[in-house]
């Protein structure tokens, strides 16, 4: 019988994989496209009303130059902000935040997935997870809209993973 559980130090590199894993998939995700296409346009409008009278060129100009300024903001901040300021967010997250002091322990079975950490006890099932995603080094877990689950993959032995990824695949409301 295979262990169900697993101890789980995060670190710094948790949190900045953590991080690129949500910006990637945020960019690929359509439903959200139509969001960024609309903030991109609500930008473009405002930037172009407020250069309009101080570009070359009357309004075409500054609605050309809002357009090339709206897509630099909506796509390309997230990027800068991950890129840029994403390790010293991560070094600031595992300072305040009491579960990231200590390891973390997991246990799961048919039910759901609990979490032990210095702060407390969770135990989520596995239909109450939202969504999931995984790369090389993690699996990131939603159990509610705003907080996830880092589970770092080197802690886990590769068939835990793939049985994590079965119950999650099979159980999850996603």
């Amino acid at each position: 019988m295979m262990r169900r559980e697993a101890v789980v130090a995060v670190g710094e590199d948790d949190l900045v994989a953590a991080q690129r894993l949500m910006l990637r998939d945020g960019f690929r995700q359509r439903s959200r496209w139509w969001k960024q296409a609309l903030l991109c346009c609500v930008a473009t409008a405002y930037f172009a009303l407020l250069l309009s009278g101080a570009v070359p060129g009357g309004l075409a100009g500054a609605i050309a130059l809002a357009g090339v300024g709206s897509l630099l903001l909506v796509f390309g901040l997230p990027v800068v902000i991950v890129l840029l300021l994403g390790r010293r967010a991560a070094r600031r997250n595992l300072r305040a935040v009491p579960a990231f002091q200590a390891p973390l322990h997991y246990r799961w079975d048919e039910e759901g997935l609990s979490v032990e950490t210095v702060s407390g006890h969770s135990m989520h099932r596995w239909p109450s997870y939202r969504r999931w995603l995984e790369n090389d080094a993690l699996l990131l877990l939603w159990p509610h809209p705003a907080t996830y689950q880092i589970l770092p993959k080197r802690s886990f032995e590769p068939a835990q993973i793939e049985e994590l990824r079965r119950f999650l695949s099979q159980r999850t409301g996603t």
